[in-house]
């Protein structure tokens, strides 16, 4: 499956080894995280490792340097012939792909926007000043390493200010939401041509537009169209009522 992107929300993982009755959480090794960096890329086309929260940024960055062929003093042999081998027959690009440790991403996160908001009482009103507040916290964190940058703020305070639109989502609609649901509203991995329709279908739990007959649009409004389903299917998997089931 070609993969361009690989995002690390974390870099541990749930362990069932041991005599634990409960699996114990534990950090990735080296091999275990250079694996999943090597997925991305494919044929000519470099591949991009993405951290959207602080992490292990050395383990990242360590573990793409280990999909790229580079060799490491610090793990055995054996997994090292064994797991750069097995980049190189998955993915010849993988050994001359270009990830870009660089363009690392930190995101804000739903309890990090939730305790900026003045007296720690979270309202989707007071989250687009608080999610600034974030970044200009963000650009004064030091012990950041400086490949590190921001997410695109402007998107996500644009997002859920459609939100906070009564014309589209009544008040009385809003005030049965809770904040979770409108974060991973405002998180959906959908075109921004789409979003508005998508998120006001979801908070209102209905369907969206049926799909155009594709044989009568022209070549242009077939790929919108086209784009359009594919985020719907998308956005579906969380918001289920997006798609009518007798289409």
């Amino acid at each position: 499956l070609p993969i361009d992107d690989v995002v690390f929300t974390e870099t541990r993982k749930r362990d069932m080894s041991g005599d634990k009755a409960e699996p114990q959480l534990r950090s990735l090794k080296l091999w275990e995280a250079a694996q999943i960096a090597g997925r991305a890329g494919r044929d000519e086309i470099p591949g991009r490792a993405w951290v959207l929260q602080p992490t292990d940024v050395d383990l990242i960055r360590s573990a793409v340097d280990l999909a790229n062929g580079d060799e490491f003093s610090d793990i055995g042999q054996e997994n090292t012939l064994e797991k750069t081998s097995t980049y190189r027959v998955s993915s010849e690009a993988v050994s001359t792909s270009s990830f870009i440790v660089e363009h690392c991403v930190l995101s804000p996160q739903l309890d990090e926007i939730a305790a900026l908001c003045p007296e720690n009482k979270p309202s989707l009103h007071l989250f687009p000043n608080a999610i600034r507040q974030w970044a200009r916290q963000l650009s004064d964190r030091p012990e950041l390493p400086s490949w590190f940058r921001g997410a695109d703020i402007a998107e996500l305070i644009e997002r859920l200010n459609i939100m906070l639109d009564q014309e589209r989502v009544p008040e009385d609609v809003s005030q049965a939401l809770t904040l979770q649901l409108y974060w991973q509203l405002a998180l959906l991995p959908v075109r921004r041509s789409n979003f508005q329709e998508l998120a006001t279908a979801a908070a209102l739990t209905q369907p969206v537009r049926p799909p155009q007959d594709l044989n009568t649009l022209s070549a242009e409004s077939l790929e919108d169209e086209v784009q359009r389903l594919g985020d719907v299917i998308i956005a579906s998997r969380r918001f289920t009522c997006l798609i009518d089931s007798s289409w």
